[in-house]
């Protein structure tokens, strides 16, 4: 199980870390919110890592089929 949970964090670590610290974000504040409330809170944090110059090297990476090299941290 230990190796299953450390390839995992592995996974989410090859992400955008401003992607990962909005998802951290949301999971921690969804349980005091309302479904209405938490797709909205969900949309302000979305602006967020689309707005940034990670949204924009991410894509860019995909389409030159190669790994992204993350500008936030």
């Amino acid at each position: 199980m230990l190796d299953a949970a450390i390839a995992l964090a592995e996974r989410i670590g090859e992400n955008s870390p401003i992607a990962v610290r909005m998802s951290r974000t949301l999971v921690r504040e969804v349980g005091d919110l309302t479904e209405e409330q938490a797709w909205a809170r969900n949309a302000e944090l979305a602006v967020e890592v689309f707005s940034s110059g990670d949204a924009i090297e991410g894509a860019t990476a995909f389409a030159e089929k190669r790994a992204p090299v993350w500008l936030s941290r």
